[in-house]
């Protein structure tokens, strides 16, 4: 039985408001995609697995079959999700990001530049392996993703276009997002739409 068996997950609605904030304030959106993301946690106990079938090895002797000790979280295992989370913040924290209290998927950094009217921010909006980007800056916004892609492999997605379900169109005149994607599957799924 294990206590933490989830993904940590930003919540919808802090999403939403980040993105409506983005829209009113033309700030820049972008995100990452972290791959493989679950082995880069160590497992914090002793864990043993039996492997796929076309992988085990016999002992020659006896004949007893090997079972592998995992080091790694990997997909799959009921805590995978909740060590990963824990490594990124880990990651994020020493990078000099702080979580919110009120979301702890959502992290935001500062930087006061001499002579600037407004500093430098970015907020991050984590979902299990993808990142959410938000910055009043375009160069600051493409140097953290640098930063986040040195930190865990993982590609960058450029401007974000759907969250959830739900499509997003950025263009200059602001941030459009559109449920018709998830409704109509939603509808088709239950048969109310062909």
């Amino acid at each position: 039985s294990f206590s933490d068996c989830f993904a940590p997950t930003a919540s919808f609605l802090s999403a939403l408001i980040l993105l409506c904030f983005a829209a009113m304030f033309g700030w820049f959106i972008g995100s990452i995609d972290y791959s493989q993301a679950y082995l880069n946690a160590d497992l914090d106990e002793i864990c043993y697995m039996r492997a796929p079938e076309y992988l085990r090895e016999y002992d020659p002797i006896d004949g007893v079959e090997f079972i592998w000790e995992l080091h790694k979280a990997i997909y799959g295992h009921p805590r995978s999700g909740r060590l990963w989370a824990r490594c990124l913040q880990d990651k994020l924290e020493s990078l000099g990001f702080t979580q919110f209290q009120t979301d702890q998927c959502v992290y935001s950094k500062w930087e006061n530049d001499p002579g600037a009217i407004v500093p430098r921010f970015c907020f991050l909006c984590i979902h299990a392996d993808d990142v959410i980007i938000l910055s009043n800056d375009q160069k600051h916004m493409e140097f953290i993703k640098k930063l986040l892609l040195e930190a865990f492999e993982g590609s960058d997605q450029g401007v974000l276009t759907s969250f959830c379900g739900v499509k997003i169109d950025v263009k200059d005149s602001g941030v459009s997002l559109s449920m018709s994607y998830y409704w109509d599957k939603v509808l088709k799924k239950f048969g109310i739409k062909p």
